[in-house]
This record gives C-alpha cells, sequence and structure tokens, in this order.
C-alpha cells in the first residue's frame, strides 16, 4: 500500500491506520520495522532503501507477521534527495524484493510527499500496490472549501462540538487548506470549550490562529462591512 499526497497529516494518520490494522494484537509495535524515509541527500535515500530491503527479507520475530513501514519518504519524487542516482537505484532494489514476492507474514506500507510518474518505479509499484492520494485543496479555486468544511465538521463531531452559524465556516478560512492546523485549532477549541460544548463566532475569532489566505479573507469581509479599526487590526 502507497500513501501520498501533498497533506502530510492525512498521509501520516491514513498510512498509521493501516499499519495498526495489520499488526497483530498481542504483537504490539516491536514486531514492526518503521523506517524513516527522510533522507538528506541521495546517498542518504540509498542508505534508507538498503535498510527497507533487509527489513524486507528479515523474518519477523516469534513467528508473527509484521509490517514494513517506510515512512514519510522524500526521495520519490524529482526533487532533492530523490533527483540523485542513489535514490533512484535504492528505490528500484526495494522492487525488486517486492516483485520476487513478500512473505504472507510481512506487509509493506509507504507514505510519501509525492512520486514521479515519469519513472519505470513508478510503473512498476502502480502493477504491484494499491495508491491512496491525499493532496491539499487548490486554495486559488473557487469552492476549494467544500472538501475542507467537510473534514472539519467529521472532526468536530468526533470531539462533540456543535458551532453556531457561520462558526465553522470561517474556522475554515482562518486555518485554510492546512489539515494539521485545522486539527490543532480545533483541539484548541475543544480544552477551551470544556463542558460547553458550543461554539460562536467569538470564539473561534479569539481561539484560531489565522493562515495567510485566512487573514485576506477576514480582511476582505471586513473592508465590505466599512469596520476600519477590524481591518487595521487584520493589515
Amino acid at each position: 500500500n502507497v500513501f501520498i499526497g501533498s497533506d502530510e497529516a492525512r498521509v501520516k494518520e491514513a498510512a498509521l491506520m493501516l499499519v495498526r490494522s495489520l499488526t497483530p494484537p498481542d504483537a504490539g509495535d516491536f514486531s514492526n520495522d518503521v523506517i524513516d524515509g527522510t533522507a538528506d541527500n541521495s546517498e542518504h535515500a540509498g542508505n534508507i532503501c538498503s535498510n527497507v530491503c533487509m527489513a524486507l527479507q528479515t523474518l519477523p520475530f516469534f513467528g508473527v507477521s509484521k509490517v514494513v513501514w517506510l515512512k514519510n519518504a522524500n526521495f520519490l519524487g524529482d526533487s532533492g534527495a530523490g533527483r540523485g542516482q542513489d535514490a533512484v537505484n535504492g528505490f528500484e532494489r526495494i522492487l525488486d524484493v517486492v516483485e520476487r514476492g513478500l512473505g504472507s507474514d510481512v506487509s509493506f506500507v509507504i507514505s510519501a510527499t509525492g512520486i514521479d510518474k515519469r519513472r519505470s518505479t513508478y510503473k512498476r509499484i502502480s502493477k504491484i500496490a494499491a495508491f491512496e492520494v491525499f493532496d491539499k485543496p487548490d486554495t486559488s479555486r473557487a469552492g476549494w472549501e467544500g472538501p475542507v468544511l467537510a473534514m472539519a465538521s467529521r472532526k468536530a463531531k468526533e470531539l462533540g462540538i456543535t458551532f453556531e452559524s457561520g462558526a465553522l465556516e470561517l474556522l475554515v478560512q482562518m486555518a485554510g487548506d492546512d489539515t494539521r492546523q485545522m486539527e490543532n485549532e480545533l483541539e484548541k477549541i475543544d480544552l477551551f470549550l470544556g463542558e460547553r460544548r458550543r461554539a460562536g463566532l467569538k470564539t473561534v475569532q479569539n481561539m484560531v490562529s489565522m493562515s495567510r489566505a485566512g487573514v485576506l479573507w477576514d480582511l476582505g469581509n471586513a473592508i465590505g462591512k466599512r469596520d476600519l479599526p477590524r481591518a487595521l487590526e487584520l493589515l
């Protein structure tokens, strides 16, 4: 399974949920091999790939199944560490191991910021792995708020928070497309509310840290309302 996309928080969350579901109940995290895929350069990426190959070919302890998770890989795209030949060759070695066949007791999960679809490795991995893509919405396009609003609504429901009319929409505009910030802001509101479970516009305005897009949106509203003090404060 491969989880990729620019929304790092959702990529990590989805991969973690799968890893936990694949881990035997009595095995614990010690039965898994979690390998940090954040490479400083191409040579470092090659070393990471060697560690992954070793983990994939090592039998699990105590005869139980295990998961090998290449986490936060930043060298699968055509930028930074991914441009060097060590990174390219290293990932090809990983695919060689996978294509030869993993044991029925070994599962392999990759989470990454992106992958270069022009490379032959992408075609190879597409044939043997399931992909899930989690990209941030394009805030330059109209209607980007819809999916983010739906996600924020689900998270708020999990926390047992309700919002006054327009308050959740304001939260989305202030937090922007950053899923991690959105979750952090909802958790801040959750702690602030205590036993009160309803958040209003003032609560959102006072508690939520603004993204750059959120400042511009709120500034436009203030100008539209001819609210000079609020516009100057935002500016």
